[in-house]
């Protein structure tokens, strides 16, 4: 059974944040926040305008313990993208 990891990573001085979910080493799920939109990705829609899955390794990224999130806070920001048609 494949381990599921979240993640919660903010980049470019505080203005995108991005939720992760990952599958052993590979992301299968993002959520990408700007000040301007919403995208979410997945295996199977991996590209959105300029916004790409994340294609590196988990181990690949600069983590510290603040940025391991629980399923049911990942889970909870898809739905409600996904329930309020932000995507």
């Amino acid at each position: 059974m494949k381990k599921r990891k979240y993640i919660k990573k903010t980049w470019d001085q505080g203005h995108i944040v991005y939720y992760l979910c990952f599958e052993d080493e590979e992301a299968i799920m993002q959520i990408e926040i700007t000040n301007n939109s919403i995208v979410l990705l997945t295996k199977e829609h991996p590209i959105d305008g300029d916004s790409f899955l994340y294609d590196q390794k988990l181990s690949d990224l600069d983590l510290e313990e603040q940025d391991f999130i629980s399923e049911e806070i990942f889970l909870k920001i898809w739905n409600k993208v996904t329930r309020d048609g932000s995507q």
